[in-house]
């Protein structure tokens, strides 16, 4: 939940750049940087509750 809400403030970031951008008629460099946050975030946070990795882990990894 926590990675999630993080994942959400990085959007939150995201959209205040853009909206500030929008007033002032200018670009801010690396204003992407927060959507790569959002992706990151939201991909761990659903690693967290699907368990991927460990059903990788266990399914293909597996020793015969």
């Amino acid at each position: 939940m926590q990675l999630l809400l993080t994942g959400i403030a990085a959007y939150g970031n995201y959209a205040l750049i853009k909206l500030s951008d929008l007033r002032t008629d200018r670009r801010t460099p690396y204003r992407w940087v927060w959507i790569f946050f959002l992706v990151g975030f939201v991909y761990l946070s659903c690693d967290e509750a699907f368990m991927f990795h460990e059903r990788i882990r266990t399914q293909i990894l597996r020793p015969n």
